[in-house]
């Protein structure tokens, strides 16, 4: 999901930092990566795989759907530029997984650049998008701009961000910090948001343009939001989750106990290919003779990704069902959570980075939090599970 700190300036300014890394490797959205015939995903640089969205592009035959769009403009317009260039097909179809601005803040600009495109998603989102979308998206730009007028202060009094007295040096670079969270800010004030105008309930099948065409199949599920669609490619076994599967996936908006289930669902698809929301591609990997199937150095295949997610979710639900069972308090659940023997092992295996470590503190505790008020206010917080019979026929 878009990380609510972008309404925080050194996220901002992370995020220059990370934009000069990508120029520096030439590494900039979209890196694409055939998944099959005649479907690639668009993925973000490592840098910023938790700050945007990847996005997948499938060839139905004459014409193109598209998975998801991303929070920056230009990175969307870039895609569709590569799109123009490499594919030159109409995208008929635009698939949003999710309500979070991440993964519908582009919308506008496909529409204008392919005005046949119909945009597709669960029912839950034609009220999400222009309600909690756009609040989000408003709340996000009115924290940034306090935080730029706080480092405008801090400039003049000759401090950094953390109170540090600045030299030269460091007056310039907090100045440019400045300037480009200003951007930013002016970036999320002029998005206009763009709802889906075909839902879904439980199920959907894409028409393709010819029967060489991969079928492509919506199914709904409540876990990481109310309204997650799942893509499902049945013929070459490709997996789409949005953001119920990520390299590290935030549960503050989802329904943990659902999520849970929901792994064991599409882990009994048994994807070969899995295309996340963030994060690289999960590939389950063909033995040749006197060769192992998945290489030390490479990334988990696509059912070790689902199995190391199941335990995590598994794990976040055990906390809480010990705090809840010992009579104890959010607070002390917080306060535990991350020293427990199996989320340090978790925390080594899913954080292959400072950048995961980072996002994994962040979002473990959201995601127990969420379980616990699910909880502790189940009545309030109840949501029916779409059942779309997920067993690929």
């Amino acid at each position: 999901m878009l990380l609510l700190g972008l309404a925080v300036l050194a996220v901002a300014a992370s995020a220059q930092q990370a934009a000069e890394a990508e120029t520096a490797t030439e590494e900039r959205f979209p890196i694409v990566e055939p998944l099959g015939d005649g479907v690639w995903a668009a993925l973000q640089p490592a840098a910023r795989r938790f700050s945007d969205s990847n996005s997948v592009v499938v060839d139905l035959g004459g014409e193109l759907l598209l998975v998801d769009t991303q929070a920056d403009g230009e990175a969307t317009d870039r895609l569709l530029d590569w799109i123009d260039a490499t594919l030159d097909l109409p995208v008929r179809w635009l698939v949003n997984t999710h309500w979070h601005v991440d993964h519908v803040a582009g919308n506008e600009r496909v529409v204008a650049r392919h005005p046949g495109v119909t945009i597709v998603a669960h029912d839950t989102l034609e009220q999400d998008v222009p309600g909690r979308a756009a609040d989000l998206l408003a709340e996000d730009a009115d924290r940034l701009a306090a935080a730029i007028e706080d480092a405008r202060a801090k400039l003049g009094r000759g401090e950094g961000l953390d109170g540090s007295a600045l030299d030269a040096a460091g007056r310039e670079r907090l100045a440019a910090q400045i300037a480009a969270a200003e951007e930013r800010e002016r970036a999320l004030r002029e998005t206009s948001l763009t709802a889906p105008s075909l839902l879904y309930t439980e199920r959907l099948t894409l028409p393709a343009g010819d029967g060489a065409a991969p079928r492509v199949e919506l199914l709904h599920f409540a876990a990481h939001t109310d309204g997650d669609t799942i893509l499902w490619l049945p013929g070459p076994g490709i997996l789409i989750t949005g953001d119920v599967v990520d390299a590290l996936p935030y549960g503050g908006h989802g329904h943990p106990r659902q999520w849970l289930a929901t792994l064991d669902r599409l882990a009994e698809l048994a994807p070969r290919v899995l295309a996340p929301g963030h994060g690289p591609v999960y590939r389950e990997q063909i033995a040749e003779a006197g060769q192992d199937a998945q290489p030390e150095e490479s990334e988990p295949g696509a059912g070790e990704q689902l199995e190391r997610l199941r335990r995590l979710f598994a794990d976040i639900l055990a906390a809480v069902d010990e705090e809840l069972s010992a009579g104890g308090s959010l607070e002390s659940l917080r306060a535990g959570l991350l020293e427990r023997p199996e989320m340090k092992a978790l925390r080594a295996l899913l954080s292959v980075d400072e950048a995961g470590e980072r996002a994994f503190d962040d979002f473990v505790p959201a995601t127990a939090e969420r379980a616990w008020e699910e909880a502790t206010a189940p009545e309030a917080e109840s949501h029916a599970q779409g059942d779309p019979d997920a067993d690929g026929r």
